[in-house]
């Protein structure tokens, strides 16, 4: 009987003989059910890709976690907590490194440009802000920033800073410290001290490439909060910066500062707090373009709804002889439930099909060409999700289903005697 009941729903469907305008709400609804999944699939692939663009953007150059002292402006220092101590209580680690970070004035000749002070030590062979792989040159990050130039401390500038500061490699320029004062000026305080340029790099990220000069840590450390001598000998830096095989695994952190640990006694910024609005906007974003582009699939849903309904009402005279053979109304009932399942079926394959077909078709040719500058992408990105195109198919197939309830119920329910009258 189940093989009978999908043979019927399949005659109902694509029978020459159908009436031609059931045939064409039967089509209609079934290119409605194919755009609207069309339209998702694409849709979430473009923004999948988006976002896995912009992720990698987002990782280029930032730790996904940073250990600060609590109170900012005191450091770390290296001394009382060695690096290894930390490495201990860091499960699923990739690359762990010191850094000293400040906010400082660059000067050039007349020129006078807000920086940002990163120091690093050459001789790990971490790259978590990706300087070394962004170096022009042949020379090495370590020979750069290990080099001697007399008393001129060496430093690497990003190439925007270099090209609007008017840089180049060999030349000299200063670094005014904010924390600089009249009292410390008379107390014999330097004010500024000169640097010059050993390499220039680019990251393609515009904050890092426009306002970071990279330098060594003794070197960076002279900027550091209420400066003074002892700092060196107590090996203090800004922070230490951590990434992860799984970028994830920074929730495993708050697990671990719960109890006593050493983490605990610090305090920790990851990717996902510096990210937070726009990891939010782009979820936010993502949940609204479904939603609207589903209702596209929700109103075929409802024209497929009347499809069958129609097809109920003109199938009278059919729907009384099937009950008269002896077919019970719960039989009638599943063949316009099959019925409609089919049209779904159909609309939903195609739909997945011709979606398939535009993203590998935007991914190998490319169809609009994007502005210059953003995110550094020339095409649209196309990201396949399996999960979500699955997730969408089951979803539109169980409305069809509940689409066709109410008609496979009306026609089960029919009473063979008012079909026959006629």
């Amino acid at each position: 009987m189940s093989s009978f009941v999908w043979w019927m729903a399949y005659r109902q469907v694509f029978s020459r003989q159908t009436k031609a305008g059931l045939l064409f709400m039967t089509f209609a609804s079934m290119l409605g059910i194919t755009i609207g999944i069309s339209a998702l699939v694409v849709t979430l692939s473009v923004m999948g890709g988006f976002e896995r663009e912009l992720r990698e953007k987002i990782f280029f150059g930032l730790p996904h976690l940073e250990i600060m002292n609590k109170k900012a402006a005191a450091g770390i220092s290296l001394k009382d907590y060695p690096l290894a101590d930390f490495v201990q209580e860091l499960s699923g680690l990739a690359e762990i490194g010191v850094y000293i970070k400040s906010d400082v004035i660059a000067k050039n000749l007349d020129q006078y440009a807000s920086v940002t002070v990163l120091g690093l030590d050459p001789r790990k062979p971490h790259d978590i802000w990706g300087i070394r792989r962004s170096l022009r040159g042949d020379k090495s990050f370590e020979s750069m920033l290990i080099s001697h130039h007399g008393e001129v401390a060496p430093a690497v500038v990003g190439v925007d800073l270099a090209a609007n500061f008017d840089l180049f490699v060999g030349q000299r320029f200063s670094i005014i410290s904010p924390h600089s004062n009249i009292s410390g000026f008379l107390a014999g305080e330097r004010l500024s001290y000169e640097y010059v340029v050993a390499g220039i790099f680019k990251t393609g990220r515009e904050d890092l490439d426009g306002t970071y000069v990279v330098t060594n840590l003794g070197s960076a450390r002279k900027f550091m909060h209420d400066y003074e001598p002892s700092l060196d000998s107590g090996e203090y830096v800004s922070g230490i910066a951590v990434t992860f095989h799984d970028p994830n695994d920074v929730d495993d952190v708050d697990k671990v500062t719960d109890g006593p640990s050493l983490l605990s006694q610090f305090s920790q910024l990851s990717w996902k707090q510096v990210n937070k609005s726009l990891l939010i906007a782009l979820m936010l974003e993502k949940i609204a373009m479904s939603v609207v582009l589903f209702l596209i699939v929700l109103v075929a849903v409802f024209s497929l709804s009347g499809t069958v309904m129609m097809t109920v009402y003109h199938k009278k005279t059919q729907i009384a002889l099937l009950r008269g053979l002896g077919m019970s109304w719960q039989d009638i009932s599943k063949v316009f439930m099959a019925h409609g399942s089919i049209i779904g079926v159909v609309g939903i394959g195609a739909g997945l099909f011709m979606g398939l077909l535009v993203c590998l078709f935007i991914q190998k040719v490319g169809v609009v060409d994007l502005p210059q500058g953003l995110y550094s992408l020339q095409k649209l990105p196309v990201k396949f999700l399996f999960k979500e195109y699955i997730l969408i198919s089951l979803g539109a197939f169980l409305l069809t289903v509940m689409a066709s309830v109410y008609p496979a119920y009306i026609a089960g329910r029919q009473d063979p005697g008012e079909g026959l009258r006629y």
